[in-house]
């Protein structure tokens, strides 16, 4: 596995802005061998701001930027503070003005000083003054550690009071990735690292599948070769060590739910992320772990039931040698239909899996009356009217089969109010069950029957217009055609 040192170790980064060689050379001879909290200072160099500019954005985070007032012109030290402050938006690195800060506010009316933390306001004892004013400047005081900690904490109740109220594990997994990344960049204290980038991996019991990546990361799978690294890395996670790994710039954070990690959060920073930051990632995704598991244990569940309607649907259709196939064109045009009329993605598709079990009455229908090739009697038409209703009882009273129950009870009521088993008309009638009716005959018409031969494709569209406005909503009629139109270049397959 390919790991990092510890974040403990990473230097802290200080640029330091002159066009004095004598200058840059006693601070570099005074910041030699400087330690803050354990952590070395790394030195970089820019003769002027532009140059200073281009290291902004080429050495990432930065602890600290030095600024000698006397640049290559007179508002030339200004300006650079105005770009890290104002245009890039930086609040991190600590600005020290090389000079007096009254002449900082000279060449415009916002208070410039205001923007800067230190002075070093006589060059001839600068590397006297730099050392102990970087080491302020760069520790932590005590209050500012606590306010620090208290709003990464806020954050970190806020961001899972919601996790545990999302329902989908698709959402949880966005979430998660840009509460990591907000959570990260909140901390302001010098060394602190800046999110980039976040990938949630989860465990199907053989091999990590990745759920989401965003900012940095979202390109990840196409970088073949740092993928596989940093899959194999997350299997081993997953497999023999749950803790926090450190994989380059990525950092992993497994997630932890009855006693085994069953997905893995990875952020990648411009820099190692400091002590208070790994804290609090690992504590929030330690807390997230359960609503997780809450998620994935709904996701399982609503799979059995998923199972469980297609067992239904075909126990329903037992005694109709092609009623596998009806189920399943049935369950595809009621999607397509649902699409049409302008539904999500995720509920047509929970409209066609209720689909399937709209007969499940039938089982209670004798196979006499069912399977009968004559027109029905009056009495027995009665008892098939009945398969709605019953199909409505047998389903079970869960949230799941909700809508199943909605298509089973409703799919022959009418539009004009002439159906049954209620009479039920317009808009009364469920949407699914509107849907349904106009997908079940047309399906009824254009295939075998024990009572009748297949209508071509035309004759049964044109049927199925005519009940526009009487036994169909016309607006499902509308969508159902062009849902057929389409099956010129994306027929309904099997």
């Amino acid at each position: 596995m390919q790991t990092a040192d510890t974040p403990g170790s990473q230097p802290l980064k200080l640029l330091i802005v002159s066009t004095q060689d004598d200058f840059l050379h006693r601070a570099r001879e005074s910041l030699a061998d400087l330690e803050v909290a354990q952590r070395t200072v790394q030195l970089f160099e820019a003769r002027d701001s532009v140059e200073a500019r281009g290291m902004l954005h080429q050495e990432g985070v930065l602890a600290a930027v030095l600024v000698d007032q006397t640049l290559e012109t007179e508002d030339a030290a200004l300006e650079l503070v105005r770009h890290i402050r104002l245009e890039l938006g930086l609040a991190q690195p600590r600005l020290i003005l090389r000079g007096l800060p009254s002449a900082m506010n000279a060449a415009g009316p916002e208070p410039i000083a205001t923007h800067l933390d230190g002075f070093i306001t006589d060059s001839r004892r600068a590397p006297a003054d730099l050392r102990p004013t970087l080491q302020s400047l760069l520790t932590p005081s005590r209050e500012q550690q606590l306010e620090q900690e208290r709003r990464g904490l806020y954050r970190l109740i806020s961001y899972n009071s919601i996790l545990q109220r999302i329902q989908r594990p698709e959402e949880f997994f966005a979430s998660i990735q840009a509460y990591a990344v907000q959570l990260t960049n909140a901390i302001e204290l010098p060394g602190a690292a800046e999110a980039i980038g976040s990938a949630v991996f989860t465990d199907d019991g053989r091999n990590p599948l990745l759920r989401g990546r965003q900012g940095s990361l979202a390109a990840l799978a196409e970088d073949h070769e740092r993928f596989q690294l940093l899959y194999e890395s997350i299997n081993d996670l997953f497999r023999n060590r749950p803790e926090i790994e450190l994989f380059g710039p990525i950092s992993l954070f497994p997630m932890q739910h009855d006693g085994h990690a069953t997905a893995c959060l990875a952020l990648e920073t411009d820099n190692f992320p400091d002590a208070l930051q790994l804290v609090l990632l690992s504590q929030f995704t330690t807390a997230a772990a359960p609503s997780l598991g809450r998620l994935q244990q709904i996701d399982s569940l609503r799979h059995g039931n998923q199972k469980a309607m297609q067992l239904l649907a075909v126990v329903a259709e037992y005694r109709d040698e092609s009623a596998t196939d009806h189920i399943l064109r049935v369950q595809q045009y009621t999607e397509r239909t649902a699409l049409k009329l302008g539904l999500t993605p995720e509920l047509a598709a929970h409209y066609a899996l209720a689909a399937i079990t709209h007969d499940i009455g039938k089982l209670a229908i004798p196979d006499a009356i069912l399977l009968k090739s004559e027109a029905l009697t009056s009495e027995e038409f009665e008892i098939i009217k009945q398969h709605p209703r019953i199909g409505a009882e047998l389903l079970p009273d869960t949230e799941a089969f909700t809508l199943a129950k909605q298509i089973a009870h409703s799919h022959h009521e009418r539009w004009d109010g002439t159906g049954y088993p209620d009479g039920l008309a317009g808009d009364t009638i469920p949407l699914p069950a509107r849907i349904l009716a106009v997908v079940d005959v047309f399906d009824a018409l254009v295939n075998n029957r024990v009572y009748k031969s297949p209508w071509p494709a035309e004759q049964a569209i044109a049927e199925i217009r005519n009940g526009a406005g009487t036994q169909f909503d016309p607006r499902v009629v509308e969508a159902f055609v062009r849902v057929i139109e389409d099956e010129r270049t994306e027929p309904v397959t099997l």
